[in-house]
């Protein structure tokens, strides 16, 4: 594998990285919002 084929796989996964935590933050925050909103 070349330096420049790891760079892309590597950039790669940090886009998915990125994106799948943004993804579970979200998640997180509407679970709260719900359990904040049936707590009233």
């Amino acid at each position: 594998m070349s330096i420049n084929q790891l760079n892309a796989l590597f950039r790669d996964f940090m886009q998915f990285y990125a994106y799948f935590f943004s993804f579970l933050n979200s998640q997180k925050l509407i679970m709260q919002e719900l359990y904040f909103l049936s707590a009233f």
